[in-house]
């Protein structure tokens, strides 16, 4: 197809869709999914609708300190049962920062105690935690508390990293843990991680109960609950999984979503784009190969495999897959998915560059999105064409300063034909093609090195590498 037959060009492509408006702005259109555009006064916006990618910090200079969306702030603490000798003195502690909202006594099973400690602290599922060890086996207490005047600055966790924290939680929780020694003592540090360690521990349902309880300055009586994370022996369906997910992390189904969940009988496999992959198998309870994405959970007495993809992954550019789950859509109780323009390209950007052809139902869905996006109806009747999807696809990552990176996946294909027609995009050079441009550089001089970097037998190089990642992972699962 000749370009200048329809006005194909790149540039001309994301320059009209992506003019600034006013010219102003970044060339980015401002849709209400945006998170610059989200953000209201922390009294604006009832912490029982919580969703993190709602949630942002915004810089009180007459407080100098940061502030959230939310109406409230909670957090949560447990006392393990390595320092319930020191409850009362931590409840004290607690109580006389916090109001507390809720208190619990919980009861892990002990088959399903390790599995617990892996989901909770993210380890890796079945891969063991030994948290046991450190801080003991038996019932543990769980308080819930509100803080009335919330400080968030910079702090450094155990890990090292510097991040936005509740500097009150994070003061009680240092100050019981020197008094009971060791980890002994968790706490959440901000309200994300609240929302995700309170829905595994007490459930979406008991939670709300919990928030809705009238605030008082009596402390509540102790509860006994004899539950393990939720999930912990699979999930009753698929709507219980998204409810969890939903207050839990940031996530999305990158396609095939809006067939879900009567789609999972015929395909049990959801592909999904999320913060941490880890943290995401965790949540769902799902096995994997750790240094592959397909990991595996049971829903409805089937066994389902999330297909995960995370931030800086190289999937795609770590700047696109972080602003996706910055303007996710959740449409009420069904999955979270892109905004329709990451939809629409998204799903080009996998049939043209991560495949050599177009399945027809993607086919179809890339028709409907480019109708509801109003694009000239030229480009949207030819967009599963190679020359009309490239130019397509260059001025949009172009004009977002996106790049076509190599996925950490081996088994990720790249379809070099395509990317070559890619005038403006940066693209990351292959395993191969980094292999070969080693050979050459190092063996330049060598007969025997200029044939191995000029052979197919590079590329069945790194086919058996990917056959031996395949069978490891059939092997682990």
């Amino acid at each position: 197809m000749d370009r200048s037959a329809i006005g194909l060009d790149a540039g001309a492509f994301y320059g009209d869709l992506y003019a600034k408006p006013n010219g102003q702005g970044d060339g980015i259109m401002s849709w209400s999914g945006d998170r610059s555009t989200t953000f209201a006064s922390r009294s604006e916006v009832a912490v029982e609708s919580f969703v993190p990618s709602a949630n942002g910090y915004t810089w009180n200079a007459d407080r100098h300190a940061f502030e959230h969306v939310y109406s409230r702030d909670i957090q949560l603490f447990v006392i393990w049962a390595a320092a319930r000798r020191y409850e009362e003195q931590i409840t004290e502690m607690i109580a006389t920062e916090f109001r507390v909202l809720a208190r619990f006594e919980v009861r892990w099973s002990q088959e399903r105690l390790v599995n617990n400690f892996e989901r909770l602290y993210a380890t890796g599922v079945g891969l063991g935690s030994g948290k046991e060890e450190d801080v003991g086996t038996g019932p543990f207490l769980l308080i819930v508390a509100e803080d009335a005047d919330p400080v968030y600055q910079y702090r450094r966790n155990v890990s090292g990293f510097f991040e936005i924290t509740s500097t009150r939680a994070a003061r009680v929780k240092r100050a019981a843990r020197e008094l009971a020694g060791g980890y002994t003592v968790h706490s959440s540090n901000r309200l994300e991680e609240f929302f995700r360690d309170a829905t595994l521990m007490l459930g979406p349902n008991r939670l709300d109960t919990v928030l809705a309880r009238p605030i008082s300055n009596d402390l509540p009586a102790c509860d006994v609950l004899h539950d393990d994370l939720v999930g912990a022996n699979g999930w009753r369906d698929l709507t219980e999984v998204i409810e969890v997910l939903r207050r839990a992390t940031e996530y999305l189904a990158l396609r095939g979503f809006t067939e879900l969940p009567g789609s999972l009988s015929v395909d049990p496999e959801i592909d999904v784009l999320t913060r941490e992959r880890l943290d995401f198998a965790a949540i769902v309870n799902a096995k994997g190969d750790p240094s592959g994405s397909a990991v595996r959970t049971v829903i409805d007495g089937s066994e389902v495999i999330f297909d995960v993809r995370e931030v800086g992954d190289g999937y795609f550019d770590a700047r696109w897959q972080d602003r996706m789950l910055q303007r996710r859509v959740v449409p009420g109780d069904a999955i979270a998915q892109p905004r329709p323009d990451d939809h629409f390209f998204s799903l080009l950007y996998h049939t043209k560059i991560q495949k050599t052809h177009v399945k027809p139902a993607h086919a179809g869905t890339l028709a409907l999105l480019a109708e509801q996006l109003d694009l000239p109806v030229d480009i949207a009747a030819g967009i599963t064409e190679d020359e009309v999807a490239a130019a397509a696809l260059d001025g949009y990552l172009t004009g977002h300063r996106y790049i076509v990176p190599q996925p950490s996946d081996l088994d990720v294909e790249r379809n070099a034909t395509f990317t070559q027609a890619l005038r403006m995009t940066p693209v990351e050079p292959s395993v191969a093609q980094v292999v070969r441009t080693y050979l050459w550089s190092r063996l330049r001089y060598s007969r025997m090195g200029s044939r191995a970097a000029e052979s197919d037998r590079l590329r069945a190089v790194v086919r058996r590498m990917r056959g031996w990642r395949a069978r490891g992972r059939a092997v682990h699962s």
